[in-house]
């Protein structure tokens, strides 16, 4: 005997299919764009404001909270009630912080997009076809470099106007100083941080695997002999990431501010600091002075 789905099934689980999620998302971004539905729109933008703001302000409180404790040398752990004081304080610096988010990001988005065209309109004239895909491979390569450098300007002007307490202008300017004298252990250290985000994000992925395979197990057998669509089994395991990224995303976030600012103090406290490749390259000829002839 043959279990039959029962016919809500297909009504409740439309959530369940990506190609209903998708189609549901763009037509409510149409309906925002277009402001169809002004109240809803409304609610929105207030909800996106709230949530920068609030974003805003805690990159700049974890900045203030771990400069302070690397500066005393305490324990290392982040005191919750030192926290919630740097982030009252560092609501001053909201308009600052934001300034340099778009300043830089977004900089870095529009001059990728003004090196990508002209490449893209010579591309063009040689091969007609695929004109986006022409366009999205040229910005995604110009943009890759340019994006990852910016972030860095960015953590840097943010350690430079909290930290150091300097002007807005003067912040920014900095960075790219800092940058620019200490641009290999910058890239070391994005490496390494790159590294242990793919890391993290293999183990977060086989987490949510692991704890998801019981609740598609279950399905599988209840509507057993039919087979479940990849569309139900891909939104379940992606309902349970979610929570799970956004927990694990919290706790990565705050080591790398936590890292990115200790570096920062690091740089400053020294007059010339080597990364651990130029360190190694000094000390290579020494090792091998023995071939010298």
């Amino acid at each position: 005997r043959t279990q039959t789905l029962p016919p809500r099934f297909f009504d409740l689980p439309n959530f369940f299919q990506n190609n209903l999620i998708a189609e549901k998302f763009i037509f409510s971004l149409k309906n925002l764009a277009f402001g169809q539905k002004p109240i809803l729109s409304f609610a929105i933008f207030v909800f996106l404001g709230l949530l920068i703001w609030l974003i805003i302000i805690t990159q700049g409180a974890l900045v203030k909270t771990i400069g302070e404790k690397t500066k005393s040398e305490t324990d290392g752990r982040l005191s919750w009630s030192k926290m919630k004081k740097n982030w009252l304080v560092c609501r001053q610096y909201f308009w600052e912080l934001l300034f340099i988010n778009i300043a830089l990001k977004g900089g870095a988005f529009v001059f990728s997009l003004l090196t990508a065209l002209p490449i893209y309109i010579l591309l063009t004239e040689f091969s007609p076809q695929n004109h986006v895909l022409f366009l999205s491979l040229i910005f995604f390569f110009v943009f890759t470099p340019i994006g990852i450098i910016s972030s860095f300007l960015t953590k840097y002007a943010q350690c430079y106007l909290i930290i150091g307490k300097k002007h807005i202008g003067k912040a920014i300017f900095k960075s790219f100083i800092l940058f620019r004298d200490n641009w290999l252990i910058t890239l070391e250290n994005a490496i390494l941080l790159y590294a242990l985000n793919i890391i993290f994000a293999v183990l977060m992925l086989a987490l949510g695997l692991i704890i998801s395979f019981p609740a598609l197990a279950g399905l599988s057998l209840a509507f057993y002999p039919q087979i479940l669509k990849v569309g139900y089994m891909a939104t379940i395991i992606a309902l349970i990431l979610i929570p799970i990224g956004l927990l694990t995303g919290s706790l990565l976030a705050v080591f790398q501010y936590s890292v990115w600012t200790k570096l920062f103090l690091e740089i400053k406290g020294r007059k010339k600091i080597l990364s651990k490749i130029a360190r190694v390259a000094a000390a290579l000829p020494k090792k091998l002075g023995f071939l010298q002839v």
